[in-house]
């Protein structure tokens, strides 16, 4: 046998596997996903730049405890801004008349998120009118 009629590789160099379709797709569709996200991202922070707090008040049904009444509620920011130190307030009347008043304080509500907290009270909410409210906040 002659081995000149052999081509031979230079040592060291193999052949190259080709990159099979199906990888290329993957990797085409999880750059397009990237992309997507990134540029979402890039919209909805530019869309909100600079629209104030705002602030809405969600309460839910008052919770008998030993020495009194407990109010859960949530603070939603919708706006496009975050609020520090947001103080909601709640009022119990019997008509004209404040009965009694319930204070709490967020640190820290993020834009388009939601906060918990509740408000307490010696009378019961049932049988009173209730009135929530935020008083107001400061910039973070």
């Amino acid at each position: 046998m002659d081995n000149s009629s052999k081509q031979s590789r230079p040592l060291g160099e193999a052949q190259q596997p080709r990159t099979p379709l199906l990888e290329w797709t993957f990797a085409i569709l999880g750059g397009l996903i990237v992309s997507g996200l990134i540029l979402y991202n890039i919209f909805d922070a530019w869309k909100d730049n600079g629209s104030a707090p705002e602030i809405q008040i969600q309460a839910d049904s008052p919770i008998r405890q030993t020495r009194g009444f407990l109010i859960p509620i949530k603070a939603l920011n919708q706006g496009g801004s975050s609020a520090a130190g947001v103080v909601i307030e709640g009022v119990l009347r019997d008509g004209d008349k404040d009965v009694e008043t319930s204070q709490v304080t967020f640190d820290y509500v993020p834009a388009h998120s939601t906060k918990e907290g509740g408000l307490f009270f010696s009378r019961n909410p049932q049988s009173l009118e209730l009135e929530i409210r935020a008083l107001g906040y400061q910039e973070p």
